[in-house]
């Protein structure tokens, strides 16, 4: 079993001091760890109806969109706020709420926060970064924007604002605002980060041009990569000049092969399932899941993860699901079986060029598993480039990308060709117990042995 990877940190007014102290500041989210803290979390289970007394913050009269909503067009600005705090030294911040579409082309508002460097824009305007969050959960009070320290939660920032990129970070529809949130829908999710840029042209005091890179992590790295997949026909008056992905989601049938049995894998599972059941017509979770562990997962879906505190509510829940609570052989039916498919980014081409950052010790999106799709892209003629970071697991690995990902960034402003490197994937095996690894271990063409 892996070391733990705590990259956890309480909100301010957090008083849990057997919580190990962050090792980064960017992000206040843990699952990996969880799965060899040992003793330590019957300690917090313990402490869980505690912990229930700070809840997330939940979303104010800002996140109620009018019903109906604004008959304008996509990326229209609904309403701005300042932020207010934790605003990088000399920049400004703004929540806006916009408006976007889901995938079946009705209506939806989103929010987001709009990072602006202090100065005059130059000739032509500032380009854009749009930053796409990792799983923080399902429910309207996970939204970052919501958080008292939502710059912290995007890596690199004050390197892109220094660098003078305007930087939206939207929350996605459903979280912050009324529910449903479509989590793992790479579709919606692309519709709400090419939306969130148009919001940003919306307001012409910004003075931004139509350029922009959009950056993601897990969740987020999937919602970028479908942002690529799906920028030309959505939003084809945007000029998309790079896709960032660090650990993205994206070869989801064996990510959940691997994770559903994992703590990691029931926290992040009851959420797709609970989201897709409400999203997708003719989901019923009851297909998967009766009684008691329906209750459970459902319950599980309605936590928020962002924080160590918030974890440890959800752990009594978490450990009574047990590890045989679903199997990946019940969800590979129809209709689970098709939303898979069809949330795995590859189906379209990205015809601009992709840079994909990975932990090497990455035990929920894992590192073999992206390289494989960094090489699918590549067979289908995409420019990939992977940068491994070695030591770094799954929450570190936005801030650990930032040294690499902010001059890529810069590169791809400045017109520079970008390193195809698909000539130069790293070979990075199946960890030993995976069901790749067992597989291969079982194949005749690898024994070794002799018979007599």
């Amino acid at each position: 079993m892996p070391e733990p990877e705590v990259d956890a940190a309480p909100h301010a007014d957090d008083s849990e001091p057997a919580v190990p102290a962050p090792r980064a500041p960017h992000r206040t989210r843990t699952i990996v760890a969880w799965s060899a803290l040992g003793a330590v979390l019957v300690l917090l289970a313990a402490g869980a109806v505690w912990l229930r007394s700070i809840p997330p913050p939940q979303p104010d009269a800002f996140y109620d969109p009018p019903s109906p909503l604004p008959d304008r067009p996509a990326g229209t600005v609904i309403r701005t706020e300042p932020l207010g705090q934790d605003v990088p030294a000399g920049g400004t911040g703004t929540k806006v709420l916009y408006l976007t579409s889901d995938p079946t082309g009705a209506p939806r508002a989103s929010s987001a926060v709009v990072f602006v460097p202090a100065g005059p824009a130059p000739e032509g305007g500032r380009d854009v970064v749009a930053w796409s969050h990792p799983t923080t959960g399902i429910e309207p009070n996970c939204a970052p924007s919501l958080r008292g320290d939502v710059g912290a939660t995007v890596p690199g920032l004050d390197a892109m604002l220094e660098a003078g990129y305007v930087v939206v970070a939207t929350d996605y529809p459903g979280l912050g605002t009324p529910s449903p949130h479509w989590y793992l829908v790479g579709d919606a999710e692309a519709r709400s980060v090419l939306d969130s840029v148009r919001a940003v042209r919306d307001m012409p005091t910004l003075e931004v041009s139509d350029r922009f890179v959009v950056w993601g992590h897990s969740q987020g790295g999937q919602s970028a990569l479908f942002t690529g997949q799906v920028a030309p026909s959505y939003a084809p008056e945007l000029d998309l000049l790079g896709v960032v992905a660090t650990a993205p989601a994206a070869e989801l049938t064996r990510i959940l092969e691997r994770d559903l049995p994992t703590i990691a894998g029931r926290v992040l599972g009851p959420e797709a399932l609970v989201a897709w059941s409400e999203v997708y017509p003719g989901t019923d979770l009851s297909s998967l899941v009766t009684g008691a562990q329906e209750d459970n997962v459902r319950e599980i879906a309605e936590g928020c993860i962002e924080t160590t505190s918030q974890l440890a509510v959800l752990l009594p829940r978490v450990l009574l699901l047990g590890e045989d609570w679903l199997t990946f052989e019940q969800v590979d039916v129809e209709p689970w079986r098709s939303h898979i498919d069809e949330n795995t980014p590859g189906a379209d081409p990205i015809d601009v060029p992709i840079l994909m950052t990975q932990g090497l010790d990455d035990t929920v999106v894992w590192a073999d598993l992206n390289v494989d799709w960094a090489r699918s892209a590549c067979d289908r003629g995409e420019s990939v480039e992977v940068i491994t970071l070695p030591g770094v697991g799954h929450d570190g690995a936005g801030q650990a990308s930032a040294p690499d990902v902010v001059p890529w960034i810069t590169a791809r402003f400045d017109g520079d060709p970008a390193v195809d490197g698909c000539d130069d994937l790293p070979d990075i095996p199946a960890p030993s117990g995976t069901p790749e690894a067992d597989a291969e271990q079982r194949d005749p063409d690898n024994d070794l042995s002799t018979e007599e």
